[in-house]
């Protein structure tokens, strides 16, 4: 059976703000069918790397996750390591991308998290409290991968990905995109060529 991976990316991010929720008002029924078998709370690992906003601020768990790093996907953001892109605090996962300047070769600095190697499931159910940005440039994304491409030299998107959220900010394809949030399947086709399906909700609530 193959498994997938899990990953959380906010691209070209570019204001931060923050907005006060508590996490523990999270609820999710899954069904009587369905057992937890894993979660991360984003609850505090290790000693504080920093202080942000005043506040400790704490690595990702590593037993988790992993922080990817480098130009990936061919965009104008730049993931790095660095504390001040990804970090948890209040019980809250927070990535950040930041401005682009000259020190930054003109790239956004930002983060991209991944389960991958760490914790893989094959079959289940997803679900997560995101507040996502919106805005020209923008595109944060809640989506799973398969990890074919690591056992069997597969690719994308021959190992199949689940975009459960993406948010594709600002007018994209003559569409205003703010608020609008995607859910899409990608596998390969008899024929080799790329297959899409998804669907969209408009609005401040997608589940």
């Amino acid at each position: 059976m193959l498994a997938v991976s899990i990953f959380f990316s906010f691209i070209l991010f570019q204001l931060v703000y923050t907005v006060s929720w508590n996490p523990s008002t999270f609820q999710y029924d899954p069904g009587s069918n369905y057992q937890l078998v894993w979660s991360d709370e984003f609850t505090n690992v290790g000693a504080a790397q920093a202080v942000i906003n005043g506040q400790p601020a704490y690595a990702v768990n590593p037993q988790n996750w992993a922080i990817q790093t480098g130009l990936i996907n061919g965009g104008l953001q730049n993931y790095t390591n660095s504390i001040q892109n990804c970090y948890v605090q209040n019980d809250q996962l927070v990535l950040v991308a930041m401005q682009a300047s000259s020190a930054t070769n003109n790239l956004y600095p930002s983060a991209m998290i991944t389960s991958a190697g760490l914790q893989q499931f094959t079959y289940g159910k997803f679900a997560a409290k995101l507040i996502a940005p919106y805005g020209k440039g923008l595109w944060p994304a809640f989506w799973l991968l398969g990890n074919a491409w690591a056992q069997y030299g597969f690719y994308w998107p021959t190992v199949g990905e689940i975009d459960i959220l993406e948010m594709i900010g600002g007018w994209v394809w003559g569409v205003n995109q703010d608020k609008t949030a995607y859910g899409t399947v990608h596998w390969n086709n008899a024929s080799n060529t790329l297959s899409p399906s998804n669907a969209a909700a408009q609005g401040t609530s997608w589940s």
